[in-house]
């Protein structure tokens, strides 16, 4: 089995159905991971809220000045769970901490990277901020309300990924204020 230390960060091209390429993302990878080429990689995404007062405010963020803005995800380390890798990612690169309520969907695309095939699939959950840990390590963040933030994510996946977020947290808000007092 070929074993593959990635650099820290690798871009990804996703193709729309129309077969065009849309604007690359960029996925961390904390030092020391490895890849093993013969499997595909496991990625935790994490679609972030916070209330402010009626108001909920998505998190996006540019892991480079020059990136396109995103939803936040890194590669899960083997042996580590996809709800378990977006807790530690969230706060490693988010500097946030948070409570995993759902999973909200799941993408799966191939790129290549130095002449290699790399089969990424992608996990994305609904997260409730519920405190910070430390200065995020992206080059920007933004809290946005969804109009905004859905307008600065450059892939449609990740559009559709944070429109099906906000549907289930509208779901469990409705469940919430209907439960016997």
């Amino acid at each position: 089995m070929r074993i593959y230390s990635p650099p820290q960060s690798v871009s990804v091209v996703q193709w729309t159905e129309q077969g065009l390429p849309e604007p690359p993302m960029w996925v961390q990878f904390p030092p020391g991971t490895q890849i093993y080429m013969e499997d595909e990689v496991l990625v935790g995404g994490a679609v972030v809220f916070k209330q402010r007062g009626r108001k909920v405010l998505w998190f996006i963020a540019k892991p480079g000045e020059q990136d396109a803005w995103q939803l936040p995800k890194m590669v899960v380390r083997r042996g580590e769970s996809s709800v378990r890798g977006t807790l530690r990612m969230a706060e490693e690169l988010a500097g946030l901490r948070g409570a995993v309520l759902e999973e909200v969907g799941r993408v799966s695309n191939t790129t290549t990277h130095k002449g290699m095939p790399l089969v990424r699939r992608i996990i994305y959950y609904l997260m409730q901020q519920k405190g910070k840990s430390a200065a995020p390590s992206y080059a920007k963040t933004q809290w946005a309300e969804f109009a905004t933030a859905r307008s600065r994510l450059a892939t449609a996946s990740e559009k559709k990924v944070l429109s099906q977020a906000r549907t289930l947290l509208t779901t469990w808000q409705k469940q919430l204020t209907n439960l016997p007092h």
